[in-house]
């Protein structure tokens, strides 16, 4: 996925989810089987509407989003539940940003509230990190599509500032495609350009399409 190929990881993610399927059939009270399989089915979501099949993705997502609030209820303190609940609420609120900006934005929140939950643990991870800085960057879109501009600001700011240090010298496109989102949304656009041409360079494609300003190899703009 990470690299852009796209039909090759939708084999594999498809034949991983038959095999996780079958593993939680025979142990359905194992919940790392149980969240593995939610996990292979959410990643296909994003295959399947990267490919443009939106109508799967949303069945899909519709299908595990449940499913992972009722496990992140049951073990409130699994990171690991809470983790893949906020990916599941972002990218169910990125589908829905174009045709339901209010839909939309509660769920941008509510990935909000569950991945700073997270961030605010020590024990946070560069990707725990990463997915909250792009649901900060998708919330202020969409408080910018409202158009509250002020709104959309802090939120792209706090996404900058939660990154932070940790991207200095990184090249881990957790963290780095959404600071590049973050800085460009800012009107900092050498400083995303050079974000995006880092991870150009080690052959990261990024599954939701860079800002036209920032995409590699795209003309610069007149000063």
């Amino acid at each position: 996925m990470a690299i852009g190929e796209y039909a090759a990881a939708t084999r594999m993610i498809v034949e991983a989810r038959r095999l996780l399927e079958e593993l939680a059939k025979h142990d359905s009270a194992n919940y790392r089987w149980s969240i593995a399989v939610l996990n292979a089915r959410l990643k296909e979501a994003q295959l399947v509407w990267k490919q443009g099949n939106s109508f799967l993705a949303a069945q899909l997502t519709t299908d595990v989003r449940p499913q992972l609030e009722r496990l992140t209820a049951n073990e409130p303190t699994s990171r690991s539940f809470a983790f893949w609940l906020a990916k599941t609420l972002l990218f169910d609120a990125r589908m829905r940003a174009g045709t339901d900006p209010a839909v939309a934005m509660a769920l941008a929140q509510r990935a909000v509230e569950v991945s700073e939950a997270l961030v605010l643990d020590n024990r946070t991870t560069n990707a725990e990190v990463g997915e909250c800085a792009h649901a900060w960057v998708l919330a202020g879109e969409i408080a910018a599509q409202t158009g509250d501009l002020a709104l959309a600001r802090v939120r792209w700011q706090r996404a900058v500032d939660l990154i932070g240090l940790r991207m200095q010298g990184s090249l881990h496109w957790r963290l780095l495609d959404p600071a590049a989102r973050a800085v460009a949304a800012l009107g900092r656009i050498d400083e995303a350009r050079l974000i995006a041409e880092r991870l150009h360079k080690i052959g990261y494609v990024p599954l939701e399409p860079w800002p036209s300003a920032i995409t590699p190899g795209a003309p610069e703009s007149m000063p």
